[in-house]
Parts: C-alpha cells; structure tokens; sequence
C-alpha cells in the first residue's frame, strides 16, 4: 500500500513538473511576441516668462516647464543614430499639456500612433505635447489661458523647448522633419505662431476648429481675413522658396464661432502659391468638440513626413 502512494505521488509531482515547465515556455513565447511598446515621458525643461522685456526679467520670471513625451516602439536612447521627425500638439483655451491625453496608454491619441505606425500606415515620430502659455500663469488649472502668453509661446518653442529636446533625444534635423498641430487655441496657435513666426524652422502644420483671429480669442472675435494672414507671412518670410509642406484643417459645419472663419480659408489656402500640400475636412453636424480633434488628429499624422 506504502509503495503503491509513493509510486501515485511521483506520478503527480513528474507530471506538474512537466506541467509548468509547459507553461513557462508558453509565458515566455507570448512575452516574446509582445515585443517594444511605446512609452510616455514627461519632461521639464528651463524657459521664462516671454511677456516680460528680457532686461527687466527677475528671479520669477525664469522657471522650468513640464511637456509630455511619446517615443515610438523600439525608441533606443542609446542609439543616436537612429533619429526621428518631431509633431507638436498645441490645446485648447484653458487646457494644459494633459490635454491631448498622451499618458493615457488607451487613449484614442495613443492608439492612433501605436496602431498607425505598427500597420505603416503613420511614419515612425517623437511627438510632444507642451503647455502653450509663455508667462507665469501657465500652471493655473482655471479659467481662460493669458493671451499674451499664448502668443509668446513662438519664442518659447524656438529658443527653449525645441533646443532641449534635440539635445535629449534622437530628433532629426531639417524644417522638414518638424511639424507643428493643435485644436481650437492649439490651431490658432499652429497657424500664426507656427507660420506666422516659425516657418524657417517648420514645415507641416495642422489647424483643428479655428482660424487666426484679429483682435483676441473670443467666441465673439472676427477672424482675420485670409488676405491679411497670407500678407503677414510674405511679409515676414519673403523668400517664396519657403514652402510651406503640408497644411491640414478641419472644422465641424455646427461649430458656430469658428466654421466661417474655415469656410473662409479652405479657398484661399487651396490657391495659395507657397502650400505644397492642402488638406481640409468639414465634419458633418460636429461642434467644438473631442471627436472632431481625435479623427482630425487619426487624418493628419498619416500625412506627415512623407
């Protein structure tokens, strides 16, 4: 009897030890299939309030900003070699750089990339989201954004964020290889800071429900005419050999404040001698809302960089 229950217990102890060896393998098979995913930083990085004369500036006026960083799967630090084109999302009034959502890993924003650039169909690219307010308020968490640190945040993007992140991380060079995108403010923004002060260092620029504006942005301010923004940017950057390569806007046809404005500039962007590339979309019955940002977004980055 003693020797039947040893000879039982030695069957089952072989047979789990076959049993999880089994399992291991398979554990380790799958893990191996996974492969590198892609990873969100945040980064902070030294600036200054660009409302302030730089000869009157004080202890305040100088602080370090926070941005969020996504790095493509496979991204090696240590491989400085391999090298990536860089998009910048700008938000909205009031928004920060959470906005877009990019440290969510199942946000739309996140999926959008991950899915894209493993199908093929999006190029491989670093893409940062910062806070696009240049003056000490930049970290209030209520209310309407400064407008005059909104429109400082050029500045900001050539002299301090852009310069921090080519020294620490493999980001390509050329005007070609950067573009700059954002939703309501963040498209303002893109169009008059990104053309309008930026176009020797930028090239593909995406505009989400809104135009430049005149006066201020308000819900109740008139856009400025496409005449006079085309005017401005010749102005600023005469040489014509300064092509601007891709320009996408989007607006919902029931998003009242701004749709004019982009019924307005589709024609003249389309006949705009300087745009290699023009894309527009109107959605259907859509406002001043996410979904219009998101598919906005899920268009534009399969464009970029081609």
């Amino acid at each position: 009897m003693l020797k039947k229950l040893s000879k039982t217990l030695f069957l089952l102890t072989l047979v789990t030890a076959f049993s999880l060896l089994f399992i291991s393998c398979q554990t380790t098979d799958n893990e191996a299939q996974v492969g590198p995913t892609s990873q969100v930083l945040e980064i902070s990085y030294p600036t200054r309030d660009y409302t302030v004369a730089e000869s009157e500036l004080k202890e305040q006026d100088r602080y370090s900003k926070r941005a969020l960083v996504y790095l493509p799967a496979g991204y090696n630090e240590k491989d400085p070699e391999t090298k990536y084109p860089l998009l910048i999302l700008l938000h909205g009034n009031g928004g920060d750089e959470f906005s877009w959502g990019l440290n969510r890993s199942y946000g739309e924003i996140r999926i959008a990339l991950d899915g894209g650039i493993a199908s093929g169909d999006v190029k491989e690219m670093i893409v940062v989201t910062p806070n696009g307010v240049s003056d000490k308020t930049w970290n209030n968490k209520m209310g309407y954004s400064n407008r005059a640190g909104v429109m400082q945040f050029g500045k900001e993007l050539r002299n301090d964020l852009l310069p921090y992140l080519k020294e620490n991380f493999n980001i390509l060079d050329g005007r070609e290889n950067l573009a700059v995108a954002g939703f309501s403010m963040g498209a303002e923004q893109a169009m008059e800071i990104g053309i309008g002060q930026n176009l020797d260092i930028i090239a593909s620029f995406g505009a989400f429900s809104c135009t430049p504006f005149s006066v201020s942005f308000k819900m109740e301010s008139p856009y400025m005419e496409p005449s006079e923004f085309i005017k401005q940017i010749d102005n600023t950057f005469p040489d014509q050999n300064l092509k601007i390569k891709l320009l996408y806007m989007t607006c919902g046809t029931a998003d009242t404040p701004f749709y004019p404005g982009f019924n307005a500039y589709v024609p003249a962007m389309q006949d705009w001698n300087r745009i290699e590339n023009f894309r527009s979309t109107s959605f259907a019955g859509k406002g001043h809302e996410w979904k219009v940002w998101v598919d906005s977004f899920s268009e534009y980055i399969p464009l970029l960089f081609k």
